[in-house]
């Protein structure tokens, strides 16, 4: 029996290729490489195992329909105000932008300031109540619907939110109206809360309750008690010295 049959039953090699072995090994094809049988290998063959079967599943993330991840209504208005990680994330920034370098011109007396606050009260106030606050909005409305499945917070509602922040860091800076100043700064974080708490109720996410609670709640009525006690009168007298 010669090696054309074995290598067609075992490697799948044709007869012609199988003559062209012989010929090289015996030099009988001048300018060509001869053909290595080492290079040729044997299919592998699939062994099935026997056990359970194992079924897998593939799903497109965020495809319509899908029960891990929210769809939510069309949204036609402007980008800016269609999440709510846009517009605070982006004040936040501008206002830190603006209100760092103020502080370090006002600390280091090339200019003077005529705030609300005493330069240092509305430097703490600002960070703690003005900075912090956005991003941790931004963070907030932007989380909840995912958690919630709930349509979040957009367009007019969204823009309204943002204002009355925006408001706030407003009056801060105006000397001479002090309670007002207050009311509206305050005003920003109780809506906040207020619209944490809608969801988490209309949700039923109580597992989330800690963010409601003394993450935006707790908020407010600490922002009260600061302008309460370190805001100027029309006289330009502090509080805790009147």
């Amino acid at each position: 029996m010669g090696i054309k049959p074995i290598l067609e039953a075992a490697y799948g090699v044709d007869g012609e290729a199988n003559d062209r072995c012989e010929a090289g090994r015996s030099g009988h094809i001048s300018g060509r490489r001869p053909l290595s049988l080492t290079r040729l290998q044997p299919t592998p063959r699939m062994t099935p195992v026997p056990g359970k079967r194992i079924d897998i599943r593939v799903s497109q993330p965020g495809a319509a329909g899908s029960d891990h991840e929210p769809t939510f209504p069309p949204y036609d208005g402007p980008a800016l105000f269609s999440f709510g990680f846009r517009p605070f994330f982006l004040g936040a920034a501008l206002f830190a932008g603006i209100a760092v370098p103020a502080w370090i011109l006002i600390f280091a007396g090339t200019v003077g300031s005529n705030f609300l606050y005493a330069p240092r009260e509305w430097h703490v106030h600002e960070m703690l109540f003005g900075f912090l606050p956005a991003i941790m909005t931004g963070f907030v409305l932007t989380a909840m619907p995912n958690w919630s499945g709930r349509t979040p917070l957009r367009g007019v509602p969204l823009a309204t939110l943002w204002g009355l922040w925006l408001a706030g860091r407003l009056v801060v800076a105006m000397p001479g109206i002090g309670p007002v100043a207050a009311v509206v700064d305050a005003s920003f974080l109780v809506a906040l809360a207020a619209i944490v708490w809608r969801e988490i109720a209309m949700a039923s996410l109580w597992s989330r309750m800690p963010i409601g609670s003394p993450g935006t709640s707790g908020q407010a009525p600490r922002n009260t008690a600061s302008s309460s006690t370190i805001f100027r009168l029309p006289s330009g007298r502090s509080i805790r010295g009147a």
